[in-house]
């Protein structure tokens, strides 16, 4: 910033809860008939909710994860499976995957 005196001056700040958390949905390479849904945040994660076939599964929404690193491992069903997943962090801060998976 620059006064009308000419005088500048920087300042730093780190701003939290800017960023969103990450989502990686992929197949159990030991076995392809389970998923393993990843989650991750540098300030925390809240909760994690997903669908898989629109039968839901969810962390408790009154109790914080906290934790930065969620796994969590989800047999299917054989053929086209649909796979929807939330995650929050603590900043209230949200990501989504929406994919679908053939098994």
């Amino acid at each position: 910033a620059t006064d009308t005196a000419g005088n500048v001056e920087k300042v730093n700040q780190e701003v939290k809860g800017a960023t969103k958390p990450t989502i990686e949905v992929t197949a159990d390479p030991s076995d392809l008939s389970y998923l393993i849904i990843k989650a991750h945040d540098v300030e925390g994660l809240r909760m994690i909710t997903f669908y898989i076939n629109d039968q839901q599964y969810q962390t408790d929404p009154n109790v914080s994860l906290n934790t930065t690193d969620f796994e969590f491992r989800v047999q299917v069903q054989r053929g086209e499976n649909s796979v929807k997943v939330h995650a929050y962090n603590v900043n209230e801060q949200v990501s989504e995957f929406d994919g679908i998976y053939n098994y």
